[in-house]
């Protein structure tokens, strides 16, 4: 298909005022130096001039009247800006004046046509949308409570969840003391070897209440031996440099 071609394709929409404001220009240039254009966009001019004619009168609800001129002074004053061709020459249409009669073809042809191009629209418009991502099921693997060491009074627990093939961990803490300066509480994985590595970190409300959310190391997940909080003169510790206020073991 050429691109004149393409162009002639999109007639209807261009009709319709359904195209984007880009294309919508693009067209109205490829309309002006194209006499099949411009010829059937006269011809469905002339059939629309009719659809008016198409169907019988119907008398109003009662009230009805009321109710829509009382709708269109409540909308605001200001009339929308109507869209229209600019320099735009279209070759002469030799047409007669068309007799004011039903054409009973002419209605389910037209009605059918305009159909296709609005569905047409709505499908490309929804093909552009993102995928919506598959549901994700999540899973837990351990819960523990952990227990405070001499001299702290807080508590905390922790949730190991599986996700998707990727394990995290989730730990809430209550009853923590407030904190001054640069201190945070940190929370660590410790393996059997002793390795720490760290899984989070988190300053309390004034509650004292705290939570921090983290992803699990891959090459690690399912051998970690024991979960640590630790209270950090600052929050960016590689290593423990502070005391363990809560532990448990996994």
């Amino acid at each position: 298909m050429t691109k004149e071609q393409h162009q002639c394709d999109k007639l209807l929409d261009y009709f319709n005022r359904t195209l984007p404001e880009a294309e919508q220009t693009a067209f109205e240039e490829h309309l002006a130096a194209c006499p099949d254009c411009q010829e059937e966009l006269g011809e469905l001019q002339m059939l629309t001039e009719d659809l008016p004619y198409l169907a019988e009168p119907v008398e109003p609800n009662e009230g009805m009247k009321d109710r829509v001129l009382a709708a269109v002074f409540a909308e605001t004053k200001t009339p929308e800006k109507t869209v229209t061709p600019e320099k735009i020459e279209p070759a002469p249409v030799t047409k007669t004046q068309p007799s004011r009669k039903p054409w009973p073809w002419l209605q389910p042809l037209l009605a059918a046509s305009l159909l296709l191009s609005a569905s047409a629209n709505a499908y490309f418009l929804l093909s552009d949308r993102e995928e919506v991502a598959e549901p994700r099921t999540a899973s837990v693997i351990r819960d523990v409570q952990l227990a405070a060491t001499e001299g702290f009074n807080g508590s905390a627990k922790a949730t190991m969840i599986s996700e998707n093939q990727a394990d995290s961990v989730v730990l809430q803490a209550e009853q923590l003391k407030s904190l001054s300066g640069t201190e945070a509480y940190q929370v660590w994985l410790i393996d059997e070897s002793g390795n720490k590595v760290r899984a989070g970190t988190f300053r309390p409300n004034e509650n004292g209440s705290g939570a921090v959310s983290h992803a699990m190391p891959e090459a690690k997940n399912g051998d970690w031996k024991m979960i640590a909080i630790t209270l950090e003169p600052t929050p960016d510790s590689a290593q423990p440099l502070g005391d363990i206020v809560l532990a448990a073991e996994l």
